[in-house]
């Protein structure tokens, strides 16, 4: 194989695997919630024991 063939080969399967990647993206509705007041006050937390709710 000639170094131009290889530069094609190479090319053509750069370009097979960016077309194929992203044909299996897909896409994920994610629903929405209302947004807080302004003057909400936040919960700051300093490290991982003042959180009194799990998070899975």
């Amino acid at each position: 194989m000639t170094t131009r063939g290889t530069l094609a080969f190479a090319a053509i399967g750069l370009a097979t695997i960016g077309l194929t990647g992203c044909g299996s993206v897909g896409v994920q509705p994610v629903s929405i919630g209302k947004a807080k007041p302004p003057n909400c006050q936040l919960d700051r937390y300093v490290n991982e024991r003042d959180i009194e709710r799990t998070y899975s």
